[in-house]
């Protein structure tokens, strides 16, 4: 016997005993450790008294890499930005609410050029689109 902590288990001994519940009596045999714990049913309890667990492996052999994941769901792993298509999006506002104006604020100096080539790709895509002003 081996506990999940690795170590080892000095047993003091050992019994076969009958065990009883509500439809039928087994013999099975126990074992008594050493160190105090919790007491423990092994498989071979929890078959001859019918307890089921509920641990199945559903799919053992399935070779599941990180490289078929993309092949699998493409649409998700796309360069490019897409549009949500086919869901209709609502709003919700307090009943005469004003729009707020805020000046946009200035990025940090090093982060400027990579924010304007990021700028230029969704607008070459189709994603956003210049304002002259705001409403």
């Amino acid at each position: 016997m081996q506990p999940p902590s690795g170590e080892a288990v000095r047993i003091s001994g050992d019994a076969v005993v009958n065990v009883r519940d509500d439809k039928q009596t087994v013999t099975l045999p126990l074992v008594v450790v050493e160190k105090g714990g919790p007491p423990l049913l092994g498989r071979d309890w929890l078959r001859a008294l019918g307890i089921n667990l509920g641990l199945n492996i559903i799919n053992h052999d399935c070779p599941q890499t990180l490289e078929l994941v993309p092949e699998s769901y493409g649409s998700v792993f796309k360069s490019s930005a897409d549009c949500l298509r086919g869901t209709k999006v609502k709003l919700y506002t307090e009943p005469g609410a004003i729009p707020k104006f805020c000046r946009a604020r200035q990025p940090l100096y090093a982060l400027r050029e990579a924010i304007k080539e990021a700028l230029s790709r969704l607008q070459r895509n189709g994603t956003i689109a210049p304002v002259e002003h705001s409403e």
